[in-house]
């Protein structure tokens, strides 16, 4: 693994380093430290855009949270300043949401906390007003780019890794650092986002064109993770959570326990039975296993274990090694699978809960 080419990205190189940097904790043995080396030669070697999956904040925020790395971690800062005006202000994986999640790592050096408030101001410019409070369009080009058919010149995506929910959760983590401006925008976002819901089983599964859908919609009926209920449920429960919200935060949870209660018995949530963590169970359990550290409800356990085992029953049929899309992810989520613990850090890339230091350095 260590002899092949390394690509930067979170299915390259970061997400190896990642992968590592988390087995370590179980494992003391294994070298992290070799895997965050090549990490950073890789992107030292080939260069790479500015991204939380596909770039320098990835990068970035696997160096902060297992490194003592900060020489490299303000240059980083410095380099991601000059970018964000170019990037698509919700999405997780290409855009602006995942440069906050990086920079909400980064409160205890200047670089950082400048970073973080040119962040602010820039969610603030690309919001747009409605009735309900405030949303963040997706660029209709980067819409194209990842191949979906445009019915319109207004895309609202409400989903995590490229739409208002991701936007959300990374507005919470700066928020979540004493960043007054974020918590206001997350505040109206949040408003905003409840007005998307819709009776049925998939309340938020949908990307809509034109104002209020009128250009038409495009559906996600399969219920996969970051584009349908789970993951946007799971947004609006940590924003809500994060800004003391209770009625939303009541809302989210209550039906966040319907879908559990579903996954934990009915057909499987994702697309086509994949189990990885883009589109995959896997991911979901994450979520549910989250939910019930976070509430203590055994609804969200008995849904966690029964995901995790169609998980633990498949994992080997997966071609791919790498994070998102292969063994590497799924085998983090088993391996986070203890009730108990609540310090696995690699889902706060996916938004599934919100960044945080360790103690521990590689």
């Amino acid at each position: 693994m260590g002899e092949r080419p390394a690509r930067p990205g979170l299915g390259g190189c970061v997400g190896d380093a990642l992968f590592a940097c988390e087995v370590r904790r179980i494992d003391p043995a294994v070298d992290s430290s070799f895997w965050l080396a090549r990490a950073i030669h890789a992107f030292n070697a080939r260069g790479s855009g500015p991204t939380l999956h596909h770039g320098l904040a990835g990068l970035g925020f696997v160096l902060a949270v297992h490194a003592d790395a900060e020489d490299h971690l303000a240059k980083i800062d410095r380099a991601l300043l000059g970018s964000l005006a170019s990037l698509p202000p919700a999405s997780m994986q290409g855009g602006l949401a995942g440069l906050a999640l990086y920079a909400s790592l980064r409160s205890g050096a200047e670089s950082g906390q400048r970073l973080q408030q040119h962040i602010v101001e820039t969610f603030a410019a690309a919001a747009r007003r409605t009735d309900g409070g405030l949303v963040w369009d997706t660029p209709v080009a980067y819409a194209r780019s990842r191949g979906i058919d445009v019915h319109g010149e207004l895309v609202t995506e409400l989903g995590m890794v490229h739409g208002i929910s991701g936007a959300l959760v990374a507005l919470s983590a700066l928020a979540a650092q004493g960043q007054s401006g974020a918590a206001a925008l997350a505040q109206a976002g949040l408003r905003a986002a409840w007005t998307f819901e819709r009776p049925g089983p998939n309340r938020f599964g949908r990307v809509e064109f034109g104002p209020h859908g009128a250009d038409g919609t495009r559906e996600f009926d399969d219920r996969r993770w970051c584009v349908a209920d789970p993951g946007i449920l799971r947004a609006l429960w940590v924003t809500a959570t994060t800004l003391g919200d209770t009625e939303f935060a009541e809302r989210a949870l209550g039906y966040l326990r319907e879908d559990a209660a579903h996954d934990a018995a009915g057909a499987l949530p994702g697309e086509g039975g994949r189990i990885d963590l883009c589109c995959g169970c896997g991911i979901v359990a994450q979520v549910y296993r989250r939910m019930y550290l976070e509430t203590g409800d055994t609804v969200f356990l008995a849904a966690k274990d029964r995901l995790l085992g169609v998980c633990a029953d498949r994992v080997t049929q997966l071609a791919s090694h790498g994070f998102t899309y292969g063994r590497a992810g799924v085998l983090l989520a088993l391996l986070a699978g203890d009730d108990t613990q609540d310090d696995s850090v690699w889902d706060a890339m996916l938004g599934v809960s919100l960044p945080k230091k360790l103690a521990a350095l590689a």
